[in-house]
């Protein structure tokens, strides 16, 4: 982010897609992430999507399957 600070209002976006091992969530393939980094100020805002099949547990039958997620992130940094 460090061309973005030089001044309000400059943005910069920010695409990745890849495996990520996390702690408490699995995930099925990769997780792609597609965010645009704009400088508002004194803070940074974040926007953009985060996709990934995250694997879950069915109630009933307690077999694993992929549950397709895509949200979307609005956060000042």
């Amino acid at each position: 982010i460090k061309e973005i600070q030089q001044g309000p209002g400059l943005w910069k976006e920010y695409s990745h897609e890849d495996v990520l091992p996390l702690p408490d969530l699995k995930t099925q393939g990769t997780v792609k992430v597609d965010l645009r980094l704009t400088n508002a100020g004194t803070r940074i805002l974040v926007q953009g999507r985060i996709r990934a099949e995250v694997m879950v547990e069915c109630a009933r039958c307690n077999e694993s399957f992929p549950l397709p997620m895509d949200l979307e992130v609005e956060e000042y940094f």
